[in-house]
Protein backbone atom coordinates (compact mmCIF):
# COMPACT_ATOMS: atom_id res chain seq x y z
CA UNK A 1 0.00 0.00 0.00
CA UNK A 2 2.85 2.35 0.91
CA UNK A 3 4.49 1.73 -2.50
CA UNK A 4 1.22 2.63 -4.30
CA UNK A 5 1.15 6.06 -2.63
CA UNK A 6 4.85 6.53 -3.31
CA UNK A 7 4.37 5.70 -6.99
CA UNK A 8 1.36 8.03 -7.27
CA UNK A 9 3.20 10.89 -5.55
CA UNK A 10 6.26 10.29 -7.71
CA UNK A 11 4.21 10.25 -10.91
CA UNK A 12 2.55 13.55 -9.97
CA UNK A 13 5.93 15.07 -9.14
CA UNK A 14 7.44 13.85 -12.42
CA UNK A 15 4.56 15.31 -14.38
CA UNK A 16 5.43 18.69 -12.89
CA UNK A 17 9.18 18.29 -13.27
CA UNK A 18 9.36 17.11 -16.87
CA UNK A 19 6.72 18.69 -19.10
CA UNK A 20 7.72 17.22 -22.49
CA UNK A 21 5.00 17.11 -25.10
CA UNK A 22 5.25 15.66 -28.57
CA UNK A 23 2.59 18.11 -29.71
CA UNK A 24 0.95 20.92 -27.74
CA UNK A 25 -1.92 19.62 -25.63
CA UNK A 26 -0.83 15.96 -25.82
CA UNK A 27 0.50 13.81 -23.04
CA UNK A 28 4.25 13.20 -22.74
CA UNK A 29 5.46 10.78 -25.39
CA UNK A 30 7.60 7.81 -24.45
CA UNK A 31 8.98 6.16 -27.56
CA UNK A 32 7.87 2.62 -28.29
CA UNK A 33 9.35 0.51 -31.04
CA UNK A 34 6.06 -0.33 -32.67
CA UNK A 35 3.83 1.53 -35.09
CA UNK A 36 5.73 4.27 -36.89
CA UNK A 37 9.06 3.32 -35.27
CA UNK A 38 8.72 -0.27 -36.50
CA UNK A 39 8.18 1.09 -40.01
CA UNK A 40 11.26 3.30 -39.61
CA UNK A 41 13.45 0.28 -38.76
CA UNK A 42 11.89 -1.93 -41.45
CA UNK A 43 12.69 -5.62 -41.27
CA UNK A 44 15.33 -5.35 -38.53
CA UNK A 45 13.68 -7.05 -35.58
CA UNK A 46 16.52 -7.62 -33.08
CA UNK A 47 19.14 -5.14 -31.93
CA UNK A 48 20.42 -3.00 -29.10
CA UNK A 49 21.49 0.63 -29.40
CA UNK A 50 22.20 3.87 -27.63
CA UNK A 51 19.73 6.52 -28.71
CA UNK A 52 18.93 10.15 -28.07
CA UNK A 53 15.34 11.35 -28.14
CA UNK A 54 14.57 15.02 -28.65
CA UNK A 55 11.10 16.39 -27.96
CA UNK A 56 9.72 19.89 -28.24
CA UNK A 57 7.25 21.23 -25.71
CA UNK A 58 4.42 23.63 -26.53
CA UNK A 59 6.81 26.60 -26.29
CA UNK A 60 9.26 25.14 -28.81
CA UNK A 61 11.90 24.28 -26.19
CA UNK A 62 13.79 21.07 -26.95
CA UNK A 63 14.44 18.42 -24.31
CA UNK A 64 17.10 15.77 -24.94
CA UNK A 65 16.96 12.34 -23.30
CA UNK A 66 19.73 9.74 -23.80
CA UNK A 67 18.66 6.09 -23.50
CA UNK A 68 19.65 2.53 -24.27
CA UNK A 69 17.16 0.46 -26.21
CA UNK A 70 16.90 -3.27 -26.82
CA UNK A 71 14.49 -4.86 -29.28
CA UNK A 72 13.47 -8.41 -30.06
CA UNK A 73 10.59 -8.70 -32.54
CA UNK A 74 8.07 -6.07 -31.37
CA UNK A 75 9.08 -6.27 -27.69
CA UNK A 76 11.31 -3.48 -26.40
CA UNK A 77 13.17 -2.47 -23.29
CA UNK A 78 14.35 1.12 -22.88
CA UNK A 79 16.67 2.17 -20.05
CA UNK A 80 16.98 5.85 -19.21
CA UNK A 81 18.96 7.78 -16.62
CA UNK A 82 16.54 10.64 -16.03
CA UNK A 83 19.32 12.69 -14.35
CA UNK A 84 20.94 13.02 -17.81
CA UNK A 85 17.93 14.73 -19.42
CA UNK A 86 18.71 18.26 -20.62
CA UNK A 87 16.90 21.29 -21.93
CA UNK A 88 13.23 22.13 -22.24
CA UNK A 89 11.41 23.69 -19.31
CA UNK A 90 12.99 21.25 -16.87
CA UNK A 91 13.63 22.66 -13.42
CA UNK A 92 17.44 22.86 -12.89
CA UNK A 93 17.07 20.94 -9.59
CA UNK A 94 14.89 18.21 -11.09
CA UNK A 95 17.76 15.76 -11.66
CA UNK A 96 18.86 16.03 -8.02
CA UNK A 97 15.27 15.60 -6.81
CA UNK A 98 14.72 12.54 -9.00
CA UNK A 99 17.96 10.96 -7.81
CA UNK A 100 17.08 11.64 -4.15
CA UNK A 101 13.70 9.92 -4.65
CA UNK A 102 15.26 6.92 -6.43
CA UNK A 103 13.59 7.86 -9.71
CA UNK A 104 16.70 8.72 -11.72
CA UNK A 105 16.86 5.30 -13.40
CA UNK A 106 13.80 4.21 -15.33
CA UNK A 107 13.17 1.09 -17.40
CA UNK A 108 10.24 0.83 -19.80
CA UNK A 109 9.27 -2.54 -21.22
CA UNK A 110 6.73 -2.51 -24.06
CA UNK A 111 4.80 -5.63 -25.03
CA UNK A 112 2.46 -4.79 -27.95
CA UNK A 113 1.59 -8.48 -28.20
CA UNK A 114 -0.01 -8.20 -24.74
CA UNK A 115 -1.02 -4.53 -25.22
CA UNK A 116 0.81 -3.58 -22.03
CA UNK A 117 3.84 -1.55 -21.00
CA UNK A 118 5.73 -1.61 -17.72
CA UNK A 119 7.38 1.42 -16.18
CA UNK A 120 9.99 0.24 -13.67
CA UNK A 121 11.93 2.30 -11.12
CA UNK A 122 14.69 0.02 -9.76
CA UNK A 123 15.73 2.60 -7.12
CA UNK A 124 12.19 2.61 -5.70
CA UNK A 125 11.73 -1.14 -6.14
CA UNK A 126 8.44 -0.23 -7.76
CA UNK A 127 6.71 -0.53 -11.12
CA UNK A 128 3.51 0.41 -12.87
CA UNK A 129 1.70 -1.67 -15.47
CA UNK A 130 -0.14 0.34 -18.14
CA UNK A 131 -2.42 -0.83 -20.93
CA UNK A 132 -1.32 0.32 -24.38
CA UNK A 133 -4.18 2.33 -25.84
CA UNK A 134 -2.21 4.45 -28.30
CA UNK A 135 -3.16 3.77 -31.93
CA UNK A 136 0.50 4.08 -32.98
CA UNK A 137 1.64 1.37 -30.57
CA UNK A 138 -0.85 -1.23 -31.80
CA UNK A 139 -1.10 -0.34 -35.51
CA UNK A 140 0.26 -2.56 -38.28
CA UNK A 141 3.28 -1.35 -40.25
CA UNK A 142 1.04 -1.53 -43.34
CA UNK A 143 -0.88 1.48 -41.94
CA UNK A 144 2.09 3.81 -42.60
CA UNK A 145 3.57 5.65 -45.57
CA UNK A 146 7.32 6.45 -45.65
CA UNK A 147 9.01 9.39 -47.40
CA UNK A 148 12.83 9.66 -47.40
CA UNK A 149 15.20 12.46 -48.34
CA UNK A 150 18.95 11.85 -48.44
CA UNK A 151 20.82 14.53 -46.48
CA UNK A 152 24.39 13.37 -47.16
CA UNK A 153 27.05 10.83 -46.26
CA UNK A 154 28.68 10.37 -42.85
CA UNK A 155 30.67 7.88 -40.79
CA UNK A 156 29.23 6.70 -37.48
CA UNK A 157 31.20 4.44 -35.16
CA UNK A 158 33.46 3.48 -38.08
CA UNK A 159 30.56 2.54 -40.39
CA UNK A 160 29.95 4.42 -43.67
CA UNK A 161 26.40 5.79 -43.49
CA UNK A 162 23.81 7.60 -45.54
CA UNK A 163 22.19 10.36 -43.46
CA UNK A 164 18.48 10.47 -44.28
CA UNK A 165 15.43 12.47 -43.23
CA UNK A 166 12.50 10.07 -42.85
CA UNK A 167 8.86 11.12 -42.53
CA UNK A 168 6.46 8.33 -41.55
CA UNK A 169 2.75 9.18 -41.91
CA UNK A 170 0.08 7.03 -40.25
CA UNK A 171 -3.37 6.25 -41.61
CA UNK A 172 -4.80 9.18 -39.62
CA UNK A 173 -2.42 11.71 -41.22
CA UNK A 174 -0.08 12.14 -38.22
CA UNK A 175 3.52 12.66 -39.33
CA UNK A 176 6.61 11.47 -37.43
CA UNK A 177 9.92 12.97 -38.54
CA UNK A 178 13.32 11.39 -37.84
CA UNK A 179 16.89 11.74 -38.99
CA UNK A 180 18.61 8.38 -39.37
CA UNK A 181 22.06 7.18 -40.32
CA UNK A 182 21.85 3.92 -42.31
CA UNK A 183 25.12 1.97 -42.33
CA UNK A 184 25.82 0.76 -45.86
CA UNK A 185 27.98 -2.08 -44.54
CA UNK A 186 25.21 -3.28 -42.17
CA UNK A 187 22.41 -3.76 -44.72
CA UNK A 188 21.25 -0.15 -44.18
CA UNK A 189 20.70 -0.61 -40.42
Amino acid sequence: MKNNYLILASAILCAGLVPVYSQPGRAPAIPTMSGHMAKLFGGISAYSATMETQSKDGSGNTMTMPSKIFRLDAKTRMETDMAKMKGGNMNPNAAEQMKAMGMDNMVMITRPDKKVSYLIYPGLQAYAENPIQDHDATASTADYKVETTELGKDTVDGHPCVKTKVIVTDDQGTKYESVVWNATDLKKF
